[in-house]
């Protein structure tokens, strides 16, 4: 457990000096404090899973994990002790917009309704991973597959890792691998860490990001929202890498709203490395990228101001890309399932888009998970729709061209797709609004409380 607790530690203080010492110095420290903690919870584990990565297939020799670590960690410490020791004491205070004003009845309410769910939420989850210690299918038969193929066979998992699935990327193995390495013990606490390390990260950074750019009663709703869906703590606790990549999909949309509001062009690179890292932990986080370029894209011509374009794509592209060279690296050299089963011939393709029938089985399927969503007698969504018919209040913003993008990517792979279409969005769909689910309410409350958008 030491070990662990060490390897866990390593990962969120590397990430947390480096992100604080590039944190722009006309960026309220206070106000963000709490949301740079918990993009470093995750970003983190993210670094440390590419760390990981080249040290077992390119240093190649006893604990070169360990070296990379170090080699990071002193890195992070030099660039953070570069600030001014007036700034860095700064840093480290604690954040006075972090504790909400309880003076009124409602604060008071939603500030014990989501303690209740955060409480809920933990025993939820512990016991969810006390009934299933190895997962559900995808995780021991593939995540944690993986991530034992890595920690066994060290500097020679190369050797292995043709006789198994290979058509995933490595974030979350090599992930999991970091711990038991560090653990010397491929024990079952390991995966259980990791996946609630990311489901702690993508709540805490869903409520630190709306009480920075909102005010805390947004932050708190929030909340209530994305606990108030079942599916999320359920998934959240089956060892999948679905919830990881819902955590870097907000991530990269957290970011780019702060590249928004403050147009710094700090959040750019951060925003390119959070999406890349989406793309290191699925293959739908490949396609998140290619919708975040057209969103920036979007952006720009919606707001007719081309110039500075380029920079920004360039910006985005930079903090991506050594992300990029690794999947480019794992794909080209350990991909074995050649192919992709989605991809079909033109006269196919045409045939499936033109199917009218599986058009309508899609559009069902979407409509009723969507308004559904969270396993419960009425959907969390359906509260939020009512709740902005209540509050009359909706700016649309630029952000919505992330989940519909999103969304629109995954209607077209489930009409083209050559499996069986009923089986395919049984199987899958629940799961893939999951990943968007975080995302879609930090983009949802910024719409709706756009009115109020000062902090308390």
């Amino acid at each position: 457990m030491i070990g662990f607790i060490f390897s866990f530690t390593l990962s969120f203080v590397t990430a947390y000096l480096i992100l604080t010492r590039l944190w722009p110095k006309d960026v309220k420290f206070d106000s963000y404090f709490l949301t740079r903690v918990f993009l470093s919870l995750g970003l983190g584990a993210g670094l440390s899973s590419c760390a990981y990565f080249v040290a077992v297939t390119f240093v190649r020799f006893p604990y070169s994990y360990a070296i990379v670590d170090t080699v990071l960690l002193i890195i992070s410490i030099a660039c953070f002790f570069s600030r001014s020791q007036k700034n860095w004491r700064l840093l480290l205070a604690p954040p006075k917009s972090a504790i909400a004003s309880t003076s009124s009845p409602s604060d008071k309410f939603l500030a014990y309704a989501s303690l209740f769910m955060i409480s809920a939420g933990l025993y939820v989850f512990v016991l969810r991973s006390f009934r299933e210690p190895h997962g559900q299918w995808d995780a021991w038969a593939i995540w944690n597959v993986h991530a034992r193929v890595l920690f066994r066979a060290g500097t020679d998992w190369q050797s292995f890792y043709s006789h198994i699935i290979s058509n995933y990327p490595l974030l979350l193995p090599s992930c999991v691998a970091r711990v038991w390495t560090y653990g010397r013990s491929d024990a079952l606490a390991g995966p259980a860490l990791m996946a609630f390390l990311f489901s702690a990260a993508c709540v805490g950074l869903l409520f630190a990001a709306l009480s920075a750019f909102r005010h805390t009663t947004a932050a708190r709703l929030s909340l209530l929202a994305l606990l108030g869906t079942p599916f999320f703590l359920l998934h959240g606790a089956s060892q999948y890498a679905d919830i990881p990549l819902a955590f870097f999909f907000l991530s990269a949309v957290v970011l780019l709203a702060l590249h928004e509001e403050t147009s710094n062009a700090v959040f750019l690179p951060l925003a390119g490395l959070a999406a890349a890292m989406a793309g290191w932990t699925k293959n739908e986080g490949l396609f998140f990228l290619a919708v975040t370029a057209i969103a920036l894209i979007l952006k720009r011509l919606m707001q007719k101001k081309i110039k500075p374009l380029t920079k920004e794509m360039l910006l985005f592209v930079a903090g991506a890309l050594p992300v990029l060279a690794l999947i480019l690296f794992f794909k080209t050299a350990f991909l074995f399932d050649k192919g992709s089963p989605f991809i079909k011939p033109a006269a196919s393709l045409a045939e499936t888009l033109l199917d009218l029938s599986r058009h309508v089985l899609v559009i069902k399927a979407l409509t009723m998970k969507i308004l559904t969503l969270g396993k419960g007698w009425v959907g969390v969504p359906v509260l939020l729709i009512a709740y902005v018919a209540a509050k009359r209040s909706f700016a649309p913003s630029w952000l919505w061209l992330f989940p519909t993008g999103m969304i629109a990517g995954y209607y077209f792979v489930f009409v083209t797709t050559p499996y069986d279409l009923t089986w395919l969005l049984d199987l899958s769909l629940e799961r893939l609004l999951i990943q968007l689910w975080p995302m879609a309410l930090f983009v949802y409350f910024m719409s709706v409380e756009r009115a109020e958008g000062k902090h308390d």
